[in-house]
C-alpha cells in the first residue's frame, strides 16, 4: 500500500477519540488549624455528550504510590478531613475520564465500573496535612459527683473531660457505657472545642455496686472506669428515744401543778388562821 492508495471502512465508531484535560487547583483548608481541605479542579473534553468522571488519589512518598481516596465523582471539589490521617506532605492527584453514558457502542455503566483504557488525564497537587502524629494523642477522663447515692435520688452525674491537644476535634463524639460489663447507654456529643466535657445521668440504678465504664473512640483499647454504689434510702424515726424526748411539756405541767398547789395551800393557811382568830375573839368576849 503506498501513498496514493485509500481504504474505506464502513459501520466504524470512534468512541472518545479525545481525553480529556484536567487542572488541579492549590488546596484551601477550611478555617484555621482544622485539618479539613478543600480540593478543587477544572476540566474540560473535546468529546461531544461525554460526561466528565473523576478520582483522587493520595500519596505519601512524593508521588511514588498512591492510595484511592475517592472515585466516581461528578463534581469538581471534594472535602477532605485530614485529621485522622498522618501529618505529612501529601501529593494529590485527580484523574479526570471522559464516559460515554448514551452511545451504544461506547456506553459504560453508570456509575461506571470501568472505564475505556487510556482516556483519562491527571493533574498534581501539594500540600502539608494531617491530624495523627502533631500532637499527644487524645485522652479523656471520667468523674462522679456522688460515688454513693440513695436509691431514688436525683442529679446523679458522670462527668466525661476530654482533650485533643493541638488538633481539632471531630464533628461528633460517640461514647458508650456499660454497667458490670453489659451496655447500658450510647451516646452521641458535638464538641465545639478541642478542649471540653460533657455529662451522662446515672439516676435510677439498682440497690448494689456498679462499676461503670465508658468508652470514647480513642480509647477503645482502654475505657475509664469507676464504682457506683446504690444504697437502700435513709427513713428518719418517728418514735422518738428516751433521749430524744421533749421535756418542756412535762415540766411546764408540773410548774403548773406546783403553782397550784402552792396557792391552795397559802388559801388553807389562811382560812385556818382566820377562824383561829375568831375562836379568840369568841372566847374574850
Amino acid at each position: 500500500m503506498n501513498e496514493s492508495d485509500e481504504m474505506f471502512c464502513e459501520h466504524v465508531e470512534i468512541c472518545n477519540f479525545f481525553a480529556p484535560k484536567v487542572t488541579m487547583n492549590v488546596p484551601i483548608e477550611i478555617g484555621t488549624d482544622t485539618n479539613i481541605w478543600n480540593l478543587t479542579w477544572s476540566s474540560t473534553d473535546q468529546n461531544a455528550g461525554d460526561v466528565p468522571y473523576y478520582s483522587l488519589w493520595l500519596s505519601r512518598d512524593a508521588g511514588v504510590t498512591f492510595v484511592l481516596l475517592q472515585q466516581n465523582l461528578t463534581f469538581t471539589n471534594y472535602i477532605w478531613d485530614s485529621t485522622q490521617w498522618l501529618l505529612a506532605d501529601y501529593t494529590v492527584k485527580v484523574r479526570a475520564y471522559s464516559v460515554d453514558l448514551t452511545t451504544d457502542n461506547c456506553r459504560v455503566d453508570n456509575p461506571p465500573l470501568s472505564y475505556w483504557p487510556g482516556d483519562y488525564c491527571n493533574a498534581l497537587s501539594y500540600l502539608h496535612a494531617g491530624g495523627v502524629g502533631s500532637g499527644p494523642p487524645p485522652s479523656y477522663s471520667i468523674s462522679a459527683n456522688r460515688l454513693t447515692y440513695e436509691f431514688g435520688s436525683t442529679n446523679n452525674t458522670i462527668t466525661v473531660a476530654f482533650t485533643y491537644y493541638s488538633r481539632p476535634p471531630p464533628s461528633t463524639i460517640e461514647y458508650f457505657v456499660t454497667d458490670n460489663g453489659s451496655l447500658w447507654f450510647q451516646g452521641v456529643y458535638v464538641p465545639e472545642s478541642s478542649l471540653g466535657s460533657f455529662t451522662i445521668n446515672i439516676d435510677g440504678f439498682s440497690i448494689g455496686s456498679h462499676v461503670l465504664s465508658i468508652t470514647l473512640p480513642f480509647g477503645m483499647d482502654n475505657p475509664q472506669s469507676l464504682t457506683i454504689i446504690v444504697i437502700a434510702p435513709t427513713t428518719p424515726n418517728t418514735i422518738p428515744t428516751s433521749s430524744q424526748q421533749d421535756w418542756s411539756p412535762i415540766i411546764q405541767t408540773l410548774a403548773i401543778g406546783i403553782s397550784i398547789g402552792s396557792i391552795t395551800v397559802i388559801a388553807l393557811v389562811l382560812v385556818l388562821s382566820l377562824q383561829l382568830k375568831r375562836k379568840q375573839v369568841i372566847e374574850y368576849v
